[in-house]
């Protein structure tokens, strides 16, 4: 069984704003399935939910997370410095974004 998972948050309802999120068992990288996953949440995210605006965060060290999101054609906003706390101290995270007309122009 291929173990993936994928998830969309509303983050601002006024501003019509969400999140998505992936996780893959390294079992599996470089199938194509993150961005299947990725493209998948986009899609419901924009067409279903009418979000205007969709965003992801990722671990500035996880290059094949970058390559998702901008293969998904997102945009990098920018790094959060020292954003998410994890085992080993303070993380920083890169900032990916994507807009209902860019994701309807394509």
């Amino acid at each position: 069984m291929i173990q993936h998972a994928g998830e969309i948050n509303v983050r601002n309802n006024a501003n019509r704003a969400g999140e998505i999120a992936y996780i893959l068992n390294p079992d599996y990288w470089g199938m194509g399935l993150a961005t299947e996953v990725a493209n998948l949440l986009i899609s419901f995210g924009f067409s279903q939910l009418n979000f205007h605006r969709l965003y992801a965060t990722c671990d500035p060290r996880n290059c094949g997370s970058i390559r998702v999101l901008e293969k998904v054609g997102m945009t990098k906003e920018g790094r959060m410095r020292e954003d998410l706390l994890i085992k080993d101290g303070w993380r920083d995270s890169l900032l990916y974004s994507l807009l209902d007309h860019e994701w309807f122009e394509k």
